[in-house]
């Protein structure tokens, strides 16, 4: 199937369709086109990094057993804790590869880091709004309210996500939201 073609995510969704048979109840797995995100809790540390590794040799035989194989060096694992938890430092690995430990990831366009503060994903929110003021600053002469609003939202609106991290306590973002909220009014 050549990259790109209508047909390729039906048939990627019917080629896997039997992946999520191998998570328990327990466990949650998330989809997203080529993308394969699992889900693992567990109230004991050491059952829990059993239990990792075992799902994990798993989802390596199923690999194997559709003819696919997995990007070791694309695979990683995030370890959710509070601030003032340590690491677990678990160790996930099927036959002498080992996947690493990150400390943030990108799911779904949105930066997710270990202990959940929003601070990467927000940064880079407040970095692409920076360049995108610069823009509008310049031709809010030149355009009507009317038109810089649909630049606004098709190009430079924040708002995706904003229900996971549109609640912290960034208060550098805050100010920019304000900022740029003026800006636009064309104040």
């Amino acid at each position: 199937m050549p990259q790109g073609a209508i047909l390729g995510p039906l048939f990627f969704l019917i080629y896997t369709d039997d992946l999520p048979t191998l998570i328990n109840k327990d466990n949650n797995i998330v989809l997203y086109a080529d993308d394969t995100s699992i889900v693992i809790t567990h109230t004991n540390r050491d059952a829990f990094n059993l239990h990792a590794n075992i799902l994990f040799n798993n989802i390596n035989t199923w690999f194997k057993n559709n003819l696919l194989n997995l990007n070791f060096s694309k695979t990683h694992y995030l370890e959710f804790r509070s601030m003032t938890h340590y690491k677990i430092n678990m160790q996930v690995h099927h036959n002498h590869n080992y996947i690493s430990n990150a400390t943030q990831t990108k799911f779904l366009g949105l930066t997710i880091d270990d202990t959940l503060s929003w601070k990467r994903h927000i940064d880079q929110v407040i970095k692409r709004m920076s360049s995108a003021s610069y823009t509008l600053r310049f031709i809010k002469y030149s355009l009507p309210i009317e038109t810089l609003k649909i630049i606004y939202f098709a190009h430079i609106h924040m708002s995706y996500g904003i229900i996971f991290w549109g609640n912290s306590s960034s208060d550098h973002f805050q100010t920019y939201g304000y900022l740029y909220l003026y800006m636009i009014q064309g104040k």
